[in-house]
Parts: C-alpha cells; sequence; structure tokens
C-alpha cells in the first residue's frame, strides 16, 4: 500500500477528474474515498479513463472506501458478517481483479478474528488517528 494517499473528501466534483489524473501523473496510487463525499463517480470516471488510457494499470492503484452514510454511520447490511466480506474479497484476489486486499479500523480483537479465518492474510490495517482521535487501542 502506497504509504502517502489522496483524499478526495470536499473536492468539487468539477474538478475531482483533473485532479485525479494529475495526481495520478505526479505518482499518486492510493486514493481515499467515502460514499459520503458524494463524488464517487467522478473518481471512477477519472480512474476509468487512466486505466483506459495506459496512464495507469488497473492493479496499480489503491483505493480505501468507507462505508459510512450521511449521519457517520455505518451504512452497512449487517446481515452479511465480516467474515463473509472477507471471503468475498479473497476471491477477487484470487480471480486477479485485486493484489492484495487490507482492513480499516480493526482493533486487536478484530484483527485477530480475521488472522484465523483468512486464507488470504490482510496487508495493511489503515488506522485513522490523529490529536483529535487517538486510537491507541488498534496500534498497540
Amino acid at each position: 500500500m502506497p504509504s502517502i494517499g489522496l483524499g478526495v473528501w470536499r473536492m468539487e466534483k468539477s474538478e475531482v477528474h483533473d485532479i485525479i489524473i494529475n495526481s495520478i501523473k505526479l505518482g499518486y496510487r492510493h486514493f481515499d474515498c467515502a460514499a459520503d463525499y458524494k463524488n464517487e463517480s467522478q473518481v471512477g470516471e477519472a480512474l476509468s479513463k487512466a486505466t483506459n488510457t495506459g496512464l495507469v494499470n488497473r492493479i496499480d492503484y489503491s483505493l480505501l472506501v468507507s462505508a459510512l452514510a450521511d449521519d457517520s454511520v455505518l451504512d452497512i447490511d449487517t446481515t452479511i458478517s465480516l467474515e463473509t466480506t472477507w471471503h468475498a474479497m479473497e476471491d477477487l484476489v484470487t480471480k486477479g481483479f485485486v493484489r492484495s486486499i487490507g482492513i480499516s479500523n480493526y482493533d486487536i480483537f478484530l484483527t485477530r478474528d480475521c488472522l484465523a479465518y483468512s486464507k488470504v492474510k490482510p496487508v495493511v490495517n489503515q488506522i485513522e488517528t490523529h490529536t483529535t482521535m487517538p486510537t491507541l487501542n488498534a496500534i498497540i
């Protein structure tokens, strides 16, 4: 996973395309996205264009996607377990659609669970942490 990524939060929809294309030209390969940002289609169109024109290969970039809804509550189908979701992502690796998969903001307990049931181990646990949101329980 690239160590530096481009967050698309608060980008104007009309500017997303050019920003994504130019950032790829500068070497960015990690894009932090969320449904709540309401610019998913613009990000997707820019990445599709970059892939179709040969600027980047599909497997050369990384997307971090959040499932947070407008009210900052997880917008997920709670009838589908994390294990089931993980196995579906493992299938994407097996089929060659993605090179690697990871987890985000998992604490030690969720990480241990994932390691126990996974065939393809997570390559990263991306953790949000800063002075206003310390997450030591996930780091230690």
